[in-house]
């Protein structure tokens, strides 16, 4: 249900994400526009951190302050975090 017949799937804390097309590229991550089971739209970024310390701090810091703003409901004009 939800997925895209022959498309990459992501699955994020067990929930498929059909991968639809590349939407960005940084120096440690890709973002990719993905349909949600829900048949929502959504942006996936994915971070290759291959044992950086540093930058899987630096993510995990980045995950908690965007849970914090929607916490807070400080979210209204950024992108919203779904799922991490």
């Amino acid at each position: 249900p939800g997925a895209v017949a022959g498309a990459e799937v992501f699955h994020i804390n067990g929930v498929p994400y059909s991968k639809l097309e590349p939407i960005g590229r940084g120096g440690t991550s890709q973002v990719f526009k993905v349909l949600a089971p829900s048949r929502k739209i959504l942006a996936l970024k994915q971070v290759k951190c291959d044992g950086d310390e540093q930058l899987l701090e630096a993510v995990t810091n980045e995950i908690a302050l965007m849970e914090l703003l929607k916490e807070r409901q400080l979210n209204a004009h950024i992108i919203g975090l779904v799922d991490s």
